[in-house]
């Protein structure tokens, strides 16, 4: 995001990458925080209810103290994830204006999501024996 500004400011003047803004440094967090919040949410109600679902019933539902165990316990480092982007990476108020070079790299790390879940979906809808090429 801001690499582009960053290299006409040093080439310019010798600035301080830290000082570059990018607009969507500071408009981007409004989005992705409620979604990044909504996202662990909507996790947790899946596993829950995962174990109503017809062929997966081999207890009683959970209550929801054990639920939250066992979500934690599959899916810590995907709550970590979250927890530390909406609590470290997106303040915008504790970054002040600064860093916005060091958030669009971690934001460019995002990118990648729908293009490895998309893979995921390729390798559960091909055939049998059609994983490879022709």
């Amino acid at each position: 995001m801001a690499w582009g500004q960053g290299r006409d400011r040093d080439g310019d003047k010798g600035g301080d990458r830290d000082d570059v803004r990018h607009w969507l440094a500071g408009v981007y967090p409004q989005f992705a925080v409620p979604y990044f919040i909504y996202d662990v949410y909507a996790m947790f109600l899946c596993h829950w209810h995962r174990g109503q679902v017809k062929g997966h019933e081999v207890a009683p539902p959970p209550s929801l103290r054990a639920a939250a165990g066992s979500y934690l316990r599959k899916d810590l480092l995907m709550v970590l994830h979250h927890a530390a982007m909406v609590l470290v990476c997106f303040p915008v108020l504790w970054r002040q204006g600064k860093g916005d070079f060091f958030l669009g790299c971690l934001l460019m790390a995002e990118l990648s999501t729908p293009f490895v879940c998309l893979g995921k979906v390729l390798i559960l809808v091909s055939p049998e024996g059609q994983l490879g090429p022709p």
